[in-house]
């Protein structure tokens, strides 16, 4: 069980870089699954996994293999 929340890209921290990154490094949404018992527990704190370029991991219809 769980949840997944889609965070907008964070423009405040897009605002703070030079021109020439904002165009090389476009802001990126961000996914978070969340466990069942984040609601139930707001003060546990929860083991946390990073999956970068995770579109290639999660979703075969934005990832350039298509698997």
């Amino acid at each position: 069980g769980g949840r997944i929340v889609r965070l907008p890209a964070l423009q405040r921290w897009m605002a703070d870089r030079p021109p020439w990154a904002r165009a090389l490094l476009p802001g990126r949404d961000v996914h978070v699954w969340l466990p069942r018992a984040y609601d139930e527990r707001p003060s546990a704190r929860f083991r946390a996994l990073y999956v970068h370029d995770g579109q290639n991991a999660m979703d075969a219809q934005t990832s350039w293999t298509r698997r």
